[in-house]
């Protein structure tokens, strides 16, 4: 997928472009990935997208929250709880497991 870097909306990410050695810039794809989902009103496109957002939500969860106070900050308080649902839907089919 092709990136581009000239339309950045998020200065976390911007700032991050700026001190990041070009070789690191996986990092930065993630971010633009969730940008791009935050900015497209949380809307998901198709399968693929959906596990990788899943993924995304799941390992840069401290970014995705720094991303949605910035660009959606309305929007805050609903991806808080969408988060600890999730985190308790997690326990709960761990305890079940063990």
């Amino acid at each position: 997928m092709e990136y581009d870097y000239d339309n950045i909306a998020s200065t976390t990410i911007r700032d991050r472009l700026s001190r990041l050695p070009w070789e690191r810039r996986g990092e930065l794809e993630e971010l633009l990935v969730l940008e791009r989902y935050i900015l497209d009103g949380f809307r998901l496109r198709g399968y693929e997208h959906a596990l990788r957002i899943a993924w995304l939500l799941r390992y840069r969860r401290d970014d995705y929250l720094t991303l949605v106070r910035e660009l959606a900050p309305t929007c805050l308080s609903c991806e808080l709880e969408l988060l600890e649902m999730d985190d308790s839907f997690r326990q709960e089919k761990y305890r079940e497991s063990a």
